[in-house]
């Protein structure tokens, strides 16, 4: 596993990505080092868990275990408005300031790939050193849905909690340092689900530098956002 510590110590010694860059822009060095350190600190944690949620699933074969999500996963291809494109060049594409919605039926394939995705992009963060926030929607409860988005996901992602912590991340957000990861817009409660889906479209206008991902069900509020280029799931060959 490439870890926050080997994808972003030592940055100055090696081709820094543009976020990185960007961010040493914006802070300088030694800002940017001691905002490495606690990223390193606060979302470790929260990236093993991750991996740990994404690489393994179970399904109608594999009912009673769980298996290996990369053993057993078909990649798929989606559809845009013109053409079609790969989930691989979906998830190298999130490497820049990209909007994707991944749209589709039950049993699609979208959580899988979401998780996949997730994998691809932890397993190559020595290459393009962002930190990807996967997070799954349903997850989000009442106590902070009235919340800017931003804020919302720094509480479930981040195991320091401080205000110097959190105005450290909007650093990050800022230049592009991390790459959001939404899951299932469609498993929100619908009380507040409307209040959310605003709040995220707040966050693409605050942070135009943050790629993002999300996905759901067919739903054409959601594909009528011009915030994100809509991919539907095309039926596995």
């Amino acid at each position: 596993m490439v870890d926050i510590a080997t994808a972003l110590a030592g940055t100055a010694m090696k081709a820094a990505s543009p976020p990185v860059s960007r961010l040493i822009g914006n802070v300088g060095k030694r800002r940017f080092d001691a905002i490495v350190a606690k990223y390193i600190n606060i979302f470790t944690d929260y990236l093993k868990t991750v991996r740990e949620k994404t690489s393994t699933i179970k399904n109608l074969v594999y009912k009673d275990q769980a298996v290996g999500i990369l053993n057993q996963y078909v990649h798929i291809e989606f559809g845009s408005k013109d053409s079609t494109i790969s989930d691989t060049d979906v998830s190298v594409s999130l490497r820049s300031p990209s909007r994707f919605l991944i749209s589709g039926t039950a049993g699609a394939g979208k959580t899988m790939f979401m998780k996949w995705c997730a994998l691809d992009i932890m397993n190559s963060m020595l290459n393009h050193q962002m930190i990807p926030l996967f997070l799954e929607l349903r997850d989000i409860d009442r106590s902070v849905s009235e919340s800017a988005f931003s804020e919302i996901l720094f509480t479930h992602t981040s195991s320091n909690r401080s205000s110097a912590s959190f105005g450290q991340f909007v650093a990050g957000l800022e230049a592009g340092m991390f790459i959001i990861m939404l899951d299932a817009v469609d498993e929100i409660n619908p009380e507040y689900r409307d209040r959310i889906i605003k709040s995220v479209r707040e966050f693409c206008r605050d942070f135009p530098l943050c790629p993002m991902i999300i996905s759901s069900r067919h739903d054409p509020r959601l594909e009528s956002m011009p915030e994100f280029s809509v991919l539907k799931t095309r039926p596995m060959k």
